[in-house]
């Protein structure tokens, strides 16, 4: 999605100095693929889009609203089919408000929102210094006590989870950018300074307002770090050119030099994927690879993966949480597929469960179920299943042997002799 915003961004930028057909499709296509990619781009190209228009409109261009309408018109399009499945499910384009909570603020105040960007800004000061992020946490919290909100108030935080200023670590989801934020902020400030470039003062503006949107519509999360990648991406260029108009030359090499280094660490230590020590990338299959940030769960899932593979089944149905990894099964499943299996979901009872068609007599012949690993039976439409095999949190079913019905007879044959 960085890409892709950056994408739009590019050349949005060069169709204000060309006007060109080309840019127009290119930034239809950019804007289009970066919103159906994740939601939070709506709200970083939201500004950028507001320019744009209004650069369009005045003064008032033909070709330019021509254009802008085609943009506009090729990014819906790519979106039309997404938007489609929303609206039938959901009643909303933009689908579901939330999943298993919320993720859009519950109020929207003044204090609300100062407290939503101050924690955002704060959870990059991460310090080596225990007593430093101590300093930090009390000052968020003595902050929030001047605008009289609780620092983990639930109605702009994330259910179970609180702020705190930790030491500088290196997991993907949660480590902050205190560098390149100190960067961010010299560099603004020499743009309200020195630059008299108008179209880097709009690009900065339409940039920080990305940020303020991001942060008073969603709530606040430990993981914003890695949300807010598309915004230090997008502010590179800005970066760049202040570093590369500074006085003296060596000072500029430093900064980037010392940017290289200090990346360095998170490169080859990185928590999930290091490059170097006894569990780095190239010592480690790929299927442990997929496991990286939940090892415990490697075990279960391949083995429940071997043993449908030994079964034969070629319909397996899923059932699983809101929030456990999906992905992992179909990968390891990829390996021995053959082309006439099906995998599909059952016991659907969110809003999806609109989308299953009554006349698709789905059934499948074994179950892999992330929930209720104690449950020794299951009852799927008018079909009953025993628990094969479990290892928390995963579990296999497969049919009765007495049935209601079965789904073939080779199935049947070669689930019966597992069974018994």
């Amino acid at each position: 999605m960085s890409f892709l915003l950056l994408c739009f961004v590019c050349f949005l930028l060069r169709f204000l100095r060309s006007n060109n057909l080309l840019d127009a499709f290119a930034i239809g296509i950019s804007l289009g693929l970066a919103i159906l990619t994740k939601a939070t781009a709506y709200l970083y190209a939201l500004p950028f889009a507001i320019w744009w228009s209004v650069n369009a409109i005045r003064p008032f261009d033909v070709k330019r609203v021509k254009l802008l309408a085609l943009s506009l018109l090729i990014a819906i399009t790519i979106n039309l089919p997404n938007y489609s499945r929303n609206y039938n499910l959901f009643s909303s384009p933009l689908g579901p408000s939330s999943e298993a909570v919320k993720y859009t603020n519950d109020i929207f105040s003044l204090p609300s929102f100062l407290s939503n960007v101050v924690r955002n800004v704060a959870m990059h000061a991460q310090s080596p210094s225990v007593q430093l992020n101590e300093l930090v946490t009390d000052g968020l919290i003595r902050f929030h006590t001047l605008i009289r909100m609780s620092v983990n108030d639930n109605r702009t935080t994330w259910p179970g989870t609180t702020f705190q200023a930790f030491r500088p670590h290196d997991h993907e989801d949660s480590a902050g950018n205190p560098l390149h934020v100190l960067l961010i902020l010299f560099a603004m400030g020499c743009v309200l300074v020195k630059h008299r470039d108008p179209t880097v003062l709009r690009y900065v503006i339409c940039w920080l307002f990305g940020f303020l949107i991001f942060c008073l519509y969603l709530k606040w999360q430990p993981w914003h770090s890695r949300l807010h990648l598309p915004l230090f991406v997008l502010f590179a260029p800005v970066a760049g050119l202040t570093i590369s108009k500074l006085k003296y030359r060596w000072v500029s090499c430093g900064i980037m030099v010392f940017l290289m280094l200090a990346a360095l660490p998170l490169i080859f230590y990185n928590h999930s994927r290091p490059l170097i020590g006894s569990n780095n990338i190239f010592s480690r299959t790929r299927a442990d690879q997929y496991f990286a940030n939940q090892p415990s769960l490697a075990g279960p899932y391949e083995k429940a993966v071997h043993v449908v593979s030994k079964l034969g089944c070629s319909q397996i149905g899923l059932i699983i949480g809101v929030d456990d990894w999906e992905y992992p099964l179909w990968a390891l499943r990829s390996e021995k597929m053959r082309s006439t299996e099906r995998i599909e979901h059952v016991l659907v009872t969110n809003s999806s469960a609109k989308a299953l068609s009554k006349e698709d007599h789905f059934v499948p012949c074994c179950i892999i179920s992330t929930q209720n690993p104690t449950l020794e039976k299951l009852t799927v439409g008018d079909f009953e299943y025993s628990r094969l095999w479990n290892q928390n949190p995963v579990s296999v079913y497969v049919i009765e042997p007495d049935s209601k019905l079965h789904p073939n007879k080779t199935d049947k044959d070669q689930l019966g002799s597992h069974i018994h």
